[in-house]
């Protein structure tokens, strides 16, 4: 075939293409053994893994028996299945004698999952304090959760907060007593839905940062600023510390990468009422050094905030077990490229898989890591005109065996 004769050229720039990473690339090394020789296995994911990557874990490589690269895949150890609107069927409402609103909500016969309630409650300026509390045959009850929905103005800006998460349940009765309900004749309605990472398993605490409020009388307000020593994260969870009594306040948050240029990641309403409390901001991604909360006061006293903790999914890596051995996750090669594998497909078409669970190894600095200045450069950082010299070649070979073929005579066939 006349095609055949471009196959040399064509495999030309294939010379200078960069080979696979090596062990001893990487500053750091997490040692451990597997005993089993078949099937998939399972670290977790913890605080030093995050102060170890140096590239959001598109540095991580794991590397097996015989120093083979082995795939790998990173995932939530809980994954979220949101569900904004579960059906139920709302029964028995009262007004009791101490002034509460009370409802009980049936999630029937083969109940979903659920963890949040939304109110949508009438007022311009309320707290009302929420107990939740969930029954099988609505004969004997548990308490679920403690909590309070809020609506007021501040500044002229009307904030609420009228959700309230729980963790996962799957009973079939769920019994919810609003108090302070002033007006008999008003009814309330209440949602229900599956939200994500609603249950303290759901998170991997990375650290505390011991915090100073700055109070600025001019903006009403009290800021807070920390740093804190992992790179950009995803789906974050920051969870204020205060000896405060009786409050609620709104709170926004954001970040910078030099403490100069700020970029906004979200905003709550903080609040802490007899019996109840919410202290949590959520921002869907940090990407920067430092981390700034101001909470807006008003005329009331500034929060006593003393801390803040810092939380993101608890994750696992997941990756299939070859040969039983010696394993070893590699991390620390700053501007690294992430790797490609098909192990999220290969894993998203198969049976349930449940891999077995690795205790996760404990890090240190890798005994064969050779630093950048000691290593030989690459033949294509010795020769950086190589690789645009090898394509113009290909390209003007390509061109010229074309045009050879395009002019050279077809054979006829006898």
């Amino acid at each position: 075939m006349k095609i055949a004769r471009l196959a040399p050229f064509l495999a030309l720039p294939l010379l200078a293409q960069p080979v696979h990473l090596s062990p001893d690339q990487f500053p750091w090394r997490a040692a451990f053994t597997v005993k089993e020789a078949g099937g998939y296995a399972a670290v977790r994911i913890t605080k030093p893994f995050y102060e170890k990557t140096s590239a959001s874990f598109a540095d991580l490589r794991l590397f097996g028996p015989a120093n083979v690269e082995t795939p790998w895949l990173l995932r939530n150890l809980h994954p979220s299945r949101p569900d904004p609107a579960i059906p139920t069927q709302t029964l028995d409402q009262v007004h009791t004698a101490k002034g509460q609103f009370q409802l009980i909500l049936d999630f029937g016969v083969a109940p979903p999952i659920h963890n949040r309630l939304a109110f949508d409650v009438p007022g311009d300026d309320f707290r009302h304090p929420i107990l939740i509390e969930s029954s099988l045959d609505r004969q004997d009850w548990d308490d679920v959760r403690t909590a309070a929905i809020l609506r007021f103005m501040q500044d002229g800006k009307r904030l609420e907060s009228l959700t309230v998460d729980y963790p996962d349940s799957s009973r079939r009765y769920l019994r919810i007593t609003i108090g302070n309900w002033k007006d008999r004749e008003l009814a309330a309605s209440v949602r229900s839905q599956r939200t994500e990472s609603p249950n303290a398993e759901d998170w991997e605490q990375l650290g505390s940062a011991g915090v100073t409020a700055t109070p600025l009388p001019d903006q009403k307000s009290t800021r807070i600023e920390f740093e804190y020593p992992c790179g950009p994260l995803e789906d974050v969870r920051l969870v204020v510390q205060t000896s405060s009594k009786e409050f609620h306040r709104s709170a926004s948050l954001s970040y910078s990468a030099d403490g100069k240029s700020w970029t906004y990641a979200g905003s709550h309403i903080l609040y802490r009422v007899p019996g109840a409390e919410e202290l949590s901001l959520r921002a869907s991604r940090l990407n920067g050094l430092h981390v700034r909360i101001e909470i807006f006061n008003a005329d009331d006293q500034p929060l006593d905030v003393t801390a803040v903790h810092l939380y993101v999914p608890a994750r696992e890596v997941v990756f299939p077990i070859n040969d039983a051995g010696a394993y070893a996750f590699h991390l620390g090669l700053p501007r690294a490229a992430a790797p490609n594998y098909d192990l999220e497909r290969v894993l998203s078409r198969a049976a349930a898989v449940t891999p077995v669970a690795v205790p996760s190894p404990a890090w240190e600095s890798n005994p064969a890591y050779v630093p950048p200045e000691a290593r030989p450069k690459p033949f294509t950082d010795r020769f950086p005109w190589l690789l645009p010299a090898v394509v113009a070649l290909a390209i003007a070979l390509m061109g010229a065996a074309a045009y050879r073929l395009i002019k050279s005579p077809t054979k006829e066939s006898s």
